[in-house]
């Protein structure tokens, strides 16, 4: 069983970002290698954003954190 998620939020962003940094990543570098604006990805993990794109946008980044499966097509 998954571990429970939070709510688009601060702790989803600092949740998200502690991921990648385990990984000797970051949050940032994610978003320049594929091209997603930082502050439109932060706004779509906090909730600021929360329209269709945002929300594909965001579990896009739950994905890539390792957060969550990729479900399949």
């Amino acid at each position: 069983m998954q571990k429970q998620i939070p709510a688009p939020g601060k702790p989803l962003l600092h949740l998200v970002r502690a991921r990648f940094t385990e990984r000797g990543e970051s949050l940032h570098g994610w978003c320049k290698a594929h091209g997603v604006d930082w502050g439109y990805a932060s706004h779509s993990l906090t909730g600021k954003n929360n329209f269709p794109a945002a929300q594909r946008l965001r579990e896009r980044i739950l994905v890539a954190a390792g957060l969550r499966r990729r479900e399949p097509s």
